[in-house]
């Protein structure tokens, strides 16, 4: 992710281009983040990353979102119950650890990411909440899924656990 981050570091997009929220706008010091950079997005070749998928929801952002979100889905920083459905084992798995482990890879710190996902987690919410009664898709489809409430479940999840998840408890 770090590499991607500083290869498209330098891209300017068109002022004409459009994404898939269109309240997103552009500015400097921004990147193009993935937007759903998760494991299941992810293509690898042996124990070799070799490809990103799913490209759809590309938007300008914060470098910082693109790790919180991969933290998010592939730590994960979940319940429990939603860890094990992603075959991510018992509860009670070394998070901090493998938090710590993807922020020191990235160059990043924990708590920056923490702080960067309680953001992210509440952004898409509040999106979810907007573009989803427009019927603007996947929102649509998350809102009749009613993501909103999970997504809530999980920040406050996380927000309540951030001391252990920085290694602290």
């Amino acid at each position: 992710m770090r590499d991607y981050h500083e290869a498209v570091r330098d891209f300017r997009p068109s002022a004409q281009a459009v994404w898939c929220d269109p309240d997103a706008r552009w500015r400097p010091g921004l990147i193009m983040r993935h937007g759903d950079l998760t494991s299941w997005n992810s293509v690898w070749a042996d124990d070799r990353l070799v490809g990103v998928i799913d490209w759809d929801l590309a938007i300008p952002g914060e470098a910082l979102d693109d790790l919180a979100q991969l933290a998010w889905y592939s730590v994960p920083l979940r319940l429990p119950d939603r860890q094990r459905r992603a075959g991510y084992g018992a509860a009670g798995a070394p998070l901090a650890r493998r938090l710590r482990l993807l922020c020191d890879a990235y160059g990043a710190d924990s708590a920056d990411v923490l702080d960067a996902l309680a953001g992210l987690q509440r952004a898409e919410t509040e999106r979810i909440a907007r573009l989803g009664p427009l019927g603007a898709d996947p929102w649509a489809a998350f809102l009749r899924q009613n993501f909103i409430p999970d997504i809530e479940e999980e920040r406050a999840w996380a927000l309540a656990r951030r001391e252990e998840l920085l290694g602290h408890a």
